[in-house]
């Protein structure tokens, strides 16, 4: 299922380079899905970060993108998933940059 927008093919080059910059093991198809499902968050504040919260229910919902419990809980900074993890998600804003990085 492709998200929309779609990414025009020079910010494909940007992600790619993004992609080698942070990481040069991580699959650059993998930057480019993150940056999709990024660009179209419902929570972008006029700083240009999203809430935490929402790009993970976003990436537990998409089939394209495989994560574990284990990792929702780093990437959330959480011991366990539980409400209270949750909460603190909802309250944290992040860049493209930080949340691939996490």
């Amino acid at each position: 299922t492709a998200l929309y927008p779609p990414v025009p093919d020079d910010e494909d080059e940007k992600l790619y380079g993004l992609a080698e910059e942070l990481d040069t093991d991580m699959d650059r198809e993998e930057t480019s899905k993150l940056y999709k499902l990024f660009s179209t968050s419902m929570s972008v504040n006029e700083d240009g970060k999203a809430q935490l919260s929402e790009l993970v229910n976003e990436l537990l919902r998409t089939s394209e993108l495989f994560v574990t419990d284990q990792q929702v809980s780093a990437l959330l900074g959480c011991d366990s998933l539980d409400g209270q993890c949750m909460i603190g998600a909802e309250e944290q804003y992040v860049t493209f940059s930080e949340f691939v990085m996490l």
